[in-house]
């Protein structure tokens, strides 16, 4: 469990809210959201709780939470977060044709991590625990793996297949 834990460190996997929020907050309002997109692609700038490598259409999770973000900010007091992120979204789907094929697949859905970060801050959570709320809705998954494996006491051997190129020549770090 311990390294299932160690797995959710940093922005790729887990650690999207936090940097959802401090986007948001440095944005400010909605009418900066554009400047900060355009300046972002100048900048090559990954922006956080967008893309993701299994869905390429809306996360289902995200579509959940945007719903619920969107009705809890009607009793926030505080920065209108949600319309910045509702324009965000439009913002970078605009120009996402404009984009390299690379950049815009990294900017090609939101995911779970954009609308959880408002959520979390809507309801009082900092959003610098998202990666431990993501956690603690895996710990059952990882323990029943835990004690799956050690029931069966088998080494988990799993068949892969290599698909990459073939005959490429090594090229040593120093040549790089």
């Amino acid at each position: 469990v311990t390294a299932a834990f160690g797995a959710l460190k940093g922005p790729l996997h887990g650690g999207a809210t936090d940097g959802t929020m401090k986007m948001l907050e440095e944005i400010g309002s909605p009418d900066h959201v554009d400047s900060f997109v355009e300046k972002g692609i100048e900048r090559k700038f990954l922006f956080p709780g967008f893309g993701h490598r299994v869905y390429k259409t809306e996360d289902p999770r995200a579509k959940f939470l945007r719903n619920f973000a969107r009705e809890l900010q009607k009793d926030w007091k505080g920065p209108r977060y949600f319309d910045i992120q509702e324009k965000l979204v439009d913002a970078i789907a605009a120009r996402r044709p404009k984009m390299s094929p690379a950049a815009a697949a990294k900017v090609n859905v939101v995911n779970v991590d954009f609308f959880a970060a408002t959520t979390y801050t809507f309801l009082g959570i900092p959003a610098d625990l998202g990666t431990s709320i993501f956690a603690v809705g895996r710990i059952a998954g990882w323990s029943a793996h835990i004690m799956e494996q050690h029931g069966d006491n088998r080494l988990i051997r799993p068949e892969s297949e290599y698909t990459g190129p073939v005959g490429k020549r090594y090229i040593p770090i120093a040549e790089r």
